[in-house]
């Protein structure tokens, strides 16, 4: 929650934090979201068979484990082509 004040600023910092992540990884997290209503099961087939399996294998998936690695932002540029 944030005060009515705030609310802009903080939507717009949320935003540009938003924008450094990979599409995939966003993909991931809005699904992950739509599947909790399926429960447990649901979540853990979407998350596993059908998201993880595939993302690990991603241009995307490397930039971001390099930079959460080494402590960086991750440079986009790898993944938006």
């Amino acid at each position: 929650m944030a005060p009515h004040a705030e609310l802009r600023a903080r939507t717009e910092a949320l935003c540009e934090e938003l924008k450094k992540r990979g599409p995939q990884a966003l993909a991931a997290l809005k699904a992950a979201f739509h599947a909790r209503h399926n429960g447990v099961t649901g979540l853990s087939r979407l998350a596993v068979d059908h998201l993880v399996a595939n993302y690990y294998h991603t241009e995307e998936a490397k930039e971001m484990g390099r930079a959460f690695n080494s402590k960086e932002d991750p440079d986009p540029d790898k993944f938006y082509k």
